[in-house]
């Protein structure tokens, strides 16, 4: 999973920790559950104009 977000394994851990403390599930198994089970959200894309694109 970490690889595929371009994060470090310790990261990709303390945020899954932090998900399961918010939520008082106790695995990523009852993590994905809820998340199937939630009602989908949409997203409107990023735009963002040159202006504010720091380089």
């Amino acid at each position: 999973m970490a690889e595929r977000l371009f994060m470090s394994e310790g990261t990709v851990r303390n945020h899954v920790s932090a998900a399961l403390a918010r939520t008082g599930l106790r695995n990523r198994t009852q993590l994905a559950v809820l998340y199937l089970r939630a009602p989908k959200r949409t997203w409107k894309p990023l735009t963002l104009t040159t202006d504010e694109v720091e380089e």
